[in-house]
Protein backbone atom coordinates (compact mmCIF):
# COMPACT_ATOMS: atom_id res chain seq x y z
CA UNK A 1 0.00 0.00 0.00
CA UNK A 2 1.53 3.71 -0.84
CA UNK A 3 1.72 5.81 1.89
CA UNK A 4 0.05 8.81 1.89
CA UNK A 5 2.39 11.98 2.35
CA UNK A 6 1.77 15.21 1.45
CA UNK A 7 4.52 16.87 3.97
CA UNK A 8 7.26 18.73 2.66
CA UNK A 9 10.88 18.68 2.76
CA UNK A 10 10.82 21.91 4.38
CA UNK A 11 8.52 20.58 7.42
CA UNK A 12 10.59 17.54 7.28
CA UNK A 13 13.71 18.87 8.11
CA UNK A 14 12.33 21.40 11.02
CA UNK A 15 11.26 18.79 12.37
CA UNK A 16 14.65 16.89 12.32
CA UNK A 17 15.55 20.47 13.51
CA UNK A 18 13.41 20.92 16.28
CA UNK A 19 13.64 17.14 17.55
CA UNK A 20 17.60 17.15 17.73
CA UNK A 21 17.26 20.52 19.71
CA UNK A 22 14.73 19.11 21.76
CA UNK A 23 16.91 15.82 22.26
CA UNK A 24 19.94 18.24 23.41
CA UNK A 25 18.90 20.46 25.41
CA UNK A 26 19.75 22.24 27.18
CA UNK A 27 22.88 22.64 25.28
CA UNK A 28 22.69 24.90 22.77
CA UNK A 29 23.16 23.65 18.90
CA UNK A 30 24.40 25.77 15.96
CA UNK A 31 22.61 25.25 12.44
CA UNK A 32 26.40 23.80 11.20
CA UNK A 33 26.23 20.81 13.80
CA UNK A 34 22.97 20.26 13.09
CA UNK A 35 23.40 19.75 8.98
CA UNK A 36 26.50 17.98 9.72
CA UNK A 37 24.71 15.09 11.85
CA UNK A 38 21.67 15.30 9.86
CA UNK A 39 23.27 15.42 6.30
CA UNK A 40 20.92 18.63 5.89
CA UNK A 41 22.11 21.64 3.48
CA UNK A 42 23.23 24.07 5.97
CA UNK A 43 22.28 27.16 3.84
CA UNK A 44 18.19 25.38 3.60
CA UNK A 45 18.68 24.76 7.26
CA UNK A 46 19.09 28.42 8.19
CA UNK A 47 16.44 29.24 6.45
CA UNK A 48 14.19 26.62 8.41
CA UNK A 49 15.71 28.11 11.59
CA UNK A 50 14.61 31.33 10.52
CA UNK A 51 11.52 30.65 10.36
CA UNK A 52 10.72 29.08 13.29
CA UNK A 53 12.24 31.55 15.37
CA UNK A 54 10.21 34.04 13.79
CA UNK A 55 7.03 31.23 14.93
CA UNK A 56 8.22 31.85 18.00
CA UNK A 57 9.65 27.91 18.70
CA UNK A 58 13.01 28.22 18.87
CA UNK A 59 15.19 30.72 20.31
CA UNK A 60 19.25 31.78 19.10
CA UNK A 61 21.61 32.76 21.84
CA UNK A 62 23.99 34.83 19.87
CA UNK A 63 28.27 34.88 20.88
CA UNK A 64 30.94 32.64 21.14
CA UNK A 65 29.54 28.87 21.92
CA UNK A 66 26.04 30.17 20.21
CA UNK A 67 23.04 28.36 18.40
CA UNK A 68 19.50 27.72 19.08
CA UNK A 69 17.41 26.24 21.59
CA UNK A 70 13.90 25.34 21.61
CA UNK A 71 11.63 27.45 23.52
CA UNK A 72 8.60 24.68 24.02
CA UNK A 73 8.87 21.17 25.25
CA UNK A 74 8.22 18.19 22.53
CA UNK A 75 4.54 17.85 24.52
CA UNK A 76 3.81 21.66 24.11
CA UNK A 77 4.59 21.79 20.30
CA UNK A 78 2.39 20.55 17.92
CA UNK A 79 2.36 19.06 13.67
CA UNK A 80 0.15 22.07 13.30
CA UNK A 81 2.62 24.76 14.95
CA UNK A 82 5.45 23.40 12.53
CA UNK A 83 3.31 23.58 9.49
CA UNK A 84 2.10 27.08 10.11
CA UNK A 85 5.58 27.89 11.07
CA UNK A 86 7.37 26.58 7.61
CA UNK A 87 5.00 26.56 4.94
CA UNK A 88 3.16 29.39 3.07
CA UNK A 89 0.07 30.21 4.46
CA UNK A 90 -1.80 32.24 2.51
CA UNK A 91 -5.09 32.27 1.86
CA UNK A 92 -6.02 29.94 -0.39
CA UNK A 93 -9.74 30.45 -2.02
CA UNK A 94 -11.44 28.51 -5.05
CA UNK A 95 -13.06 29.90 -8.00
CA UNK A 96 -16.75 29.72 -7.26
CA UNK A 97 -18.91 29.44 -10.40
CA UNK A 98 -21.61 26.77 -10.63
CA UNK A 99 -23.24 25.14 -7.59
CA UNK A 100 -20.98 22.30 -8.13
CA UNK A 101 -17.87 24.41 -7.55
CA UNK A 102 -19.62 25.71 -4.17
CA UNK A 103 -20.25 22.42 -2.98
CA UNK A 104 -16.42 21.77 -4.10
CA UNK A 105 -14.83 24.52 -2.31
CA UNK A 106 -17.06 24.16 0.84
CA UNK A 107 -16.16 20.37 0.79
CA UNK A 108 -12.59 20.90 0.71
CA UNK A 109 -12.68 24.32 2.88
CA UNK A 110 -14.19 21.49 6.09
CA UNK A 111 -11.77 19.10 5.08
CA UNK A 112 -9.09 21.47 5.40
CA UNK A 113 -9.89 22.74 8.53
CA UNK A 114 -10.79 18.90 9.84
CA UNK A 115 -7.14 18.29 8.92
CA UNK A 116 -5.69 21.23 10.45
CA UNK A 117 -7.58 20.00 13.53
CA UNK A 118 -6.11 16.53 14.21
CA UNK A 119 -2.40 18.33 13.03
CA UNK A 120 -2.93 20.94 15.97
CA UNK A 121 -3.68 17.62 18.28
CA UNK A 122 -0.73 15.82 17.46
CA UNK A 123 2.35 16.82 19.57
CA UNK A 124 5.61 16.27 18.63
CA UNK A 125 6.49 13.89 21.68
CA UNK A 126 5.26 11.82 19.75
CA UNK A 127 8.09 11.76 17.75
CA UNK A 128 9.72 9.87 20.54
CA UNK A 129 8.11 7.03 19.80
CA UNK A 130 9.40 6.44 16.79
CA UNK A 131 12.96 7.19 17.99
CA UNK A 132 15.48 4.97 19.26
CA UNK A 133 19.12 6.16 20.08
CA UNK A 134 21.19 3.88 17.86
CA UNK A 135 24.47 5.35 19.43
CA UNK A 136 23.58 4.39 22.70
CA UNK A 137 23.50 1.01 21.64
CA UNK A 138 26.54 -1.43 22.62
CA UNK A 139 27.22 -4.88 21.16
CA UNK A 140 28.76 -7.42 23.19
CA UNK A 141 30.27 -10.79 20.82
Amino acid sequence: MKRFNKFSKKIYYGLRFLFVLCLRKPEVSSVAYVAKREKVPVKYLESVAGDLRRAGLIDVKKGAGGGYLPLLPLKAISLADVVAALEDQGERSFEVTSPESKAVANFLYDTGDFLHGKLADIKLDELTNYYKDESALMYHI
